[in-house]
């Protein structure tokens, strides 16, 4: 169902939920999939709000918001049975999100039945790298420690998915496999290849907000004439 309301419809809501803010709400960005609520007030004592004094309120789940009576704290809920897969605009809130993971444990390269032989583009093949994982302005960058960088830039837009594995269990609240999917290029030094084009999957369990807290895992397949290779491991926070 197409949810059809203003953005003034929308600041009114807001306002009336939180009488003692009223004013301190702006909105940042709206499309057909999210809207992007900025406080001007961030010491706000409640789970919904990121500390960054950012709300993001997904269409998916914001008719809730406009039933009267409705805890504001379920716009991120997800409902029994959800699969979505939309299109989002990267900008400072995703980055932010990603800026406050870090690797957890080594990158290992990823093998099928054909081992090794299957592998291209990586001189001086390891199994597994130590690795750091920074943002850097738009880019992602992976450093494998004594090898080289894998230096990602960052799209401008992503694919967000997300599936409720389990959609007959009775649990609560549901939880989401979600993964946020980038497609772009990927510039490297050392003893890794650059490929024609990359793909970064970053991917976890949570609900339908993006949130650093449902980001546990990553990997990133490169691929080109000549080269072919996956890096992946785990991610947790800073």
């Amino acid at each position: 169902m197409a949810l059809k309301f203003t953005s003034e419809e929308l600041m009114a809501f807001l306002e009336a939920v939180f009488p003692q803010m009223q004013g301190e709400f702006s909105i940042e960005h709206m499309d057909r999939m999210a809207i992007r609520v900025r406080l001007n007030v961030k010491a706000c004592h409640s789970d919904i709000f990121d500390p960054s004094g950012e709300i993001m309120i997904w269409r998916g789940a914001a008719f809730a918001l406009l039933i009267p009576g409705h805890a504001l704290a379920c716009a991120c809920c997800a409902d029994p049975g959800e699969r979505f897969e939309y299109q989002v605009s990267f900008g400072e809130y995703e980055r932010g999100e990603l800026a406050s993971l870090q690797a957890d444990g080594p990158a290992f390269v990823f093998q099928t039945a054909c081992g090794t032989d299957c592998i291209q583009g990586i001189d001086a093949l390891q199994d597994e790298y130590d690795v750091s994982i920074n943002v850097e302005e738009s880019d992602l960058v992976f450093g494998i420690d004594g090898h080289g960088e894998l230096t990602f830039e960052m799209p401008d837009t992503f694919t967000y998915y997300g599936v409720d594995l389990s959609p007959t269990e009775d649990a609560q609240p549901t939880v989401l496999y979600t993964e946020m999917r980038f497609r772009s290029r990927v510039i490297t030094s050392g003893d890794f290849s650059s490929g024609r084009s990359a793909e970064l999957v970053i991917s976890g369990e949570g609900n339908i907000c993006i949130s650093a807290q449902a980001m546990e895992h990553w990997r990133l397949s490169v691929s080109g004439d000549g080269v072919n290779y996956r890096l992946f491991g785990e991610l947790s926070p800073r």
